[in-house]
């Protein structure tokens, strides 16, 4: 023992002596009393340590030592400590035999069958045992020392046998080292009931007060770490190391957040404060750091120096004195591992206060000890790391070295082109090819027919038709007129599109791009995650490419080249509005481009009106990297992977989003909004404001658990007429579909009160005035005969300028029901000279019109439904009589909306003549009182039944929608559907796209959804008809494939761009994508 030094290699020495001691008295015990047979229970813990037996005799008669389990003689066991928690026993085994039906032990009351029983000689076999250190006291109750000569303790060692580990097994003949540990675990566990698990630390029992140090960690020469402490994996602690280190290095990559406490972890700089008396400075670059476990309380902490630069004064703006580079620093630390949060919480701590600096562990390559200013720097180097910088670390919480809670979201795929769609659909994307019809279906498309075998009948059902009714009876406008919801799914698709027509465009920046010589790159097409704060998670993927890195954070052309291949980097972004008036920034190529989309062409020129942009403000980028991926780059020789990680994040956030933004790729949508003092149309809005909507909170660490029916969208709310704007949020419900294989684009819903209310049913109360028939009573004609005559409400002067409101009738399975009632009955008596005529005459009439507004969705239709029924009756009872006549007429019509290519059309279907009711009761007598009441309604009632006016208010829904656009390009409507409140909604898609339709007959037990089809697939044949009862014959589908690179292929089968044969308006050519010619006209190749 050697006061003052680490008495470890003297305390294993001593311990086993002790344990060689114990050894030798089992083996002299065996020799003495030893018969060759299993010992007596009395003797058995005499014979420990030589001699083990496992089993038990067949019977009293006949004894053998095969009929143990196991047997084994041993030389001297020997103790190695690996730490100060952990040590290995090793164990030599001379000769034996262990029985391999080890499933047939329960105790040590077995026999063995002879046909299992294995022999050996000569093998070693190693376990690792964990201890700890124990203390008796040398003093009686009274403080009386009854041992030694001070205030001295005796230590002791108590190894748990009892949790020992297999740590290898060697020999040269082949055994089944599984079995042979099994028995020897057994073994470990008999020695510490034998007592020889606790054994003497050094004796000290002298009276100096000095204390005996023993650091076993400190002198350990075993190589046998352990992978994981108290559950957690090395590897997730390192990689927690990791990730703490490089958010550390980008703070440090901006001179706006070099300075932060929280850099020391990646970079730190020494200054007069914190070097003290020293006249080293120095400039330390540091990799990331990293542990490796002794046991499960204590690691080695290892700091890597990957440069070190030291100057004379803490000017680091000069060159330095000199530098160093690929030092490491090793520390023995304590870890603390703590269970909080009922449970769900785990965090492995450091113990700063137990680090014990170990040169033995440390590399410094480089160092000249020769050199006295090198010596002086690694000094101070070394002291800094083991003293100062421990308390910064602490200070910043890098104590903390891993922090994981089970209730976090689990960690998310970073989205890409592969899983743009609804249930994780992709498309695989060449870069290389030539091919540019890449296309994403609108889910509106899909539909899916049943084939009756029996009738031939074809039923057409419309994929994701009971979501899209759900979705209508659950939203809530709150108090706006209209709301636009933006899908996730078809901003990801909209910037497939626009990166599509990029690779054959004059501004290809979205597909590739440079800069000097110091950064080339190809991309694939941005992704993007919503976020309920209003920001997003956007991802630039970059295919391949080289960039240089830089020198004090900017670029330089001494920087070292890279090749990167498949790299992706998160940004987290503001999404903001402004006018476009506001964007002075703009290319003159995306202005050309802007001035020929159908917005401008709208709304641009207008005085009356403004235009707003929402787009991604990438000027406030945060880079994210724990949602990023660099492909190859931390598996690679480079010394300082996180320097090419900092320049292509500044190469991206200072020019690059610049080039994109300044050429419109940042801008989603487009919306116009009217000026105070305007008389804007019905739909026209004067105050809009936009908010991230979904069904739950989204944020930076649960957005990859966000199912597809939770997929949030961009909800831009907005009154009319210049109402006071409405309190936000929006109720948290979905706003849009995520139904089918294709995308949902968005959804449009306009509030009852501004559409039904205010214009739909005002419109369609003028029906009432011209179908409503009114009796007018003229008293007697020339001749003394009574004469009646009838005028439509509309011209008679008393009621035309009275409202015909229709009035709520409740809502049915059939809908919103509405009626217009009128009962008009009056008595005339005339009594005179002319006899003839005198008498009582009665007339009565009744209109009863009935208004149907439907509520469940029927397809790509719906129909508002419009029926009367008018009735009259004349009486009359006098000096020749009495008699009466009725007739009526009766009438339906209905006004259909109807999806189609290029999108709605709006026109009357069914009848919309009347029917007349021929009079009843007519003969030449009752003519002679009574009129011929079928005659009398022909004149006045009108021929047809006409909707003029509300069909021009539904035509403002067809060709293009006017209230919102995708940047440059067009939306069109489809699949309306009143909800059961009254508010209209529809579906948006890009406008004017639509697909080939191929289609293939499968049978009707597949699912109802359809399946992917190419041009190849015939339609269902004569033949394939009779294979079943019935069939379903599917349209346009974007089901998965097992294969991603088949599916573009597919695509171009399916997609048709510019097929479009409907009667839209003239402005349809307006549609969503990019042109591949850039004369400032967006192109039917524009699609998205």
């Amino acid at each position: 023992m050697c006061i003052g030094e680490n008495s470890a290699p003297h305390a294993e020495h001593y311990i086993n002596g002790q344990l060689g001691t114990l050894w030798e008295n089992a083996y002299e015990c065996v020799q003495h009393h030893g018969k060759g047979m299993k010992p007596s229970e009395s003797q058995k813990y005499s014979f420990a340590l030589a001699e083990y037996w496992f089993g038990k005799y067949r019977g009293k008669g006949s004894v053998s030592k095969a009929d143990m389990m196991f047997r084994a003689s041993f030389s001297k066991p020997r103790i190695e400590f690996i730490c100060n928690h952990d040590a290995i026993i090793h164990l030599s085994l001379n000769e034996g035999h262990y029985n391999s039906e080890t499933s047939r032990v329960v105790d040590s009351r077995v026999t063995a069958n002879l046909e299992y029983n294995r022999e050996f000689k000569t093998v070693h076999a190693s376990f690792r045992v964990p201890f700890r250190k124990a203390t008796l006291d040398t003093r009686d109750k009274a403080g009386n020392v009854i041992i030694g000569n001070g205030n001295n303790v005796i230590s002791l060692y108590l190894f748990d046998f009892q949790s020992a580990r297999p740590v290898e097994i060697k020999t040269d003949a082949d055994i089944d080292r599984q079995a042979l540990g099994f028995y020897l675990l057994r073994y470990l566990r008999f020695l510490s009931n034998a007592g020889h698990h606790i054994l003497f630390s050094l004796p000290d029992f002298d009276d100096d007060q000095l204390s005996v140090t023993i650091d076993f960690s400190a002198v350990s020469t075993t190589n046998v770490p352990v992978t994981e402490i108290h559950g957690v994996t090395v590897d997730k602690i390192n990689a927690f190391l990791s990730t703490g280190w490089l958010k550390a290095a980008m703070l440090g990559s901006s001179p706006e957040t070099s300075s932060d406490i929280k850099v020391a972890l990646a970079e730190y700089r020494s200054t007069a404060s914190s070097v003290g008396v020293s006249d080293v400075f120095f400039h330390a670059k540091l990799g990331a750091p990293r542990v490796k476990a002794l046991c499960e309380q204590e690691v080695i902490l290892y700091f890597s120096i990957d440069y070190l630069y030291i100057y004379e004064t803490e000017d680091f703006n000069v060159k330095p004195a000199f530098e160093l580079s690929d030092w490491e620093i090793a520390l023995l630390v304590d870890v603390d591992t703590v269970v909080t949060e009922e449970g769900n919480a785990t965090r492995c701590i450091l113990k700063f206060d137990t680090a014990r600096y170990v040169r033995e562990y440390c590399s410094f390559p480089g160092l000249d000890e020769k050199n006295e200013d090198v010596v002086r720097a690694w000094t101070r180097v070394v002291n800094f790391f083991t003293k100062e910088y421990l308390q910064i670390l602490e200070q910043a919480e890098y104590h903390v070295i891993y922090h994981y809670d089970i209730r976090w979201p689990k960690p998310a795929a970073i989205p890409s082109i592969d899983n743009i769609g609804i249930g994780g659909r992709g498309i695989e994307v060449d870069i290389d090819s030539s091919e540019i019809e890449t296309q994403i279906i609108d889910s509106s498309w899909e539909t899916t027919e049943v084939v009756d075998e029996a009738t031939g009948t074809v039923t057409t059902t419309v994929v994701g038709s009971k979501e899209w009714q759900e979705v209508s009876e659950t939203v809530d406008m709150g108090e706006f007129d209209q709301v636009t919801a933006i899908s996730q799914s078809g901003i990801v698709a909209y910037f497939l599109s626009i990166w599509n027509s990029a690779r054959t465009s004059k501004e290809k920046s979205l597909f590739k791009w440079s800069f000097e010589d110091y950064f080339d790159a190809t991309f694939k097409p941005i992704t993007l995650r919503l976020l309920s704060n209003g920001r997003a998670i956007v991802w630039i993927h970059l295919a391949k490419g080289s960039l240089k890195t830089l020198k004090d954070w900017k670029v330089s052309k001494d920087g070292s080249k890279y090749d990167f291949e498949d790299w992706s980097l998160a940004f987290e972004v503001d999404l903001k509005m402004r006018k476009h008036t506001e964007f002075t920034s703009m290319s003159s190529w995306w202005t050309t481009k802007f001035e020929g989309s159908q917005a401008y062409k709208e709304h641009g020129q207008q005085t009356d009106r403004d235009l707003q942009h929402i787009y991604l403000d990438f000027a406030s980028a945060e880079f994210i990297h724990e949602f990023s991926s660099f492909e190859g780059l931390f598996q690679s020789k480079e010394r300082r992977p996180i320097d090419y990680v900092q320049a292509m994040v500044t190469y991206l956030k200072e020019y690059y989003f610049k080039q994109i933004t300044s050429s419109g790729y940042h801008i989603l949508n487009t919306i116009p909004i009217w000026r105070p003092g305007s008389k804007p149309p019905s739909w026209g809005l004067t105050g809009i404001d936009f908010r991230i909507h979904g069904k739950q909170i989204i944020d930076r660490y649960n957005w990859g658990s966000i199912s597809a029916s939770d997929e949030p969208a961009i909800a831009i709310v907005g009154v009319t007429n210049f109402r006071p704007f409405p309190k936000l949020p929006l109720k948290g419900v979905a706003w849009t579909t995520s139904g089918g294989k294709g995308v949902s684009y968005g959804t449009v819903s306009i509030s009852s009160e501004t559409f039904v209310k205010k214009q739909i049913l005002p419109l369609l109360a003028s029906v009432n005035a011209r179908t409503t028939v009114v009796p007018c009573c003229a008293c007697s004609d020339a001749n003394g005969a009574w004469s009646l005559k009838l005028t439509p409400w509309g011209s008679a002067d008393a009621r035309k300028a009275r409202a015909t409101e229709w009035i709520p009738d409740g809502v049915d399975a059939t809908g919103m029901k509405y009626k217009w009632n009128q009962i008009d009955e009056w008595s005339y008596r005339h009594d005179g000279a002319d006899k003839g005529y005198s008498g009582t005459y009665t007339a009565a009439c009744e209109t009863r019109n009935s208004l149907v507004i439907p509520t469940k969705f029927n397809g790509n239709s719906l129909e508002i439904k419009l029926t009367g029924d008018i009735s009259i009756r004349t009486d009359y009872k006098g000096v020749v009589g009495a008699y009466s006549t009725k007739s009526g007429v009766q009438w339906s019509t209905a006004l259909a909306i109807k999806s189609s290519a290029g999108g709605l059309k709006v026109e009357v279907v069914e009848s919309s003549a009347p029917s007349f009711i021929k009079a009843e009761g007519l003969d030449e007598n009752v003519l002679k009182v009574l009129p011929d009441l079928e005659a009398i309604l022909k004149t006045q009632f009108p021929k047809t039944v006409e909707l003029t006016e509300a069909v021009g208010e539904f035509k403002t829904f067809e060709g293009s929608w006017h209230s919102c656009y995708a940047s440059l390009s067009s939306y069109e409507l489809t699949q309306p559907i009143f909800n059961s409140k009254g508010d209209i909604l529809f579906k948006l898609r890009p406008h004017n796209v639509v697909p080939s339709f191929f289609s293939k007959a499968v049978t009707a037990t597949t699912s109802a959804v359809s399946s992917l089809t190419s041009a190849a697939t015939s339609a269902v044949s004569s033949s394939s008809r009779t294979s079943s009862s019935s069939l379903i014959k599917s349209r346009v589908s974007l089901a998965g494939t097992s294969s991603r690179s088949s599916f573009l292929d597919n695509i171009k089968a399916i997609v048709s761009p510019g097929t479009y044969n409907g009667s839209a308006k003239s402005d349809a050519s307006s549609t969503l994508a990019a042109s591949s010619e850039d004369d400032g006209s967006v192109t039917e190749k524009e699609i998205v």
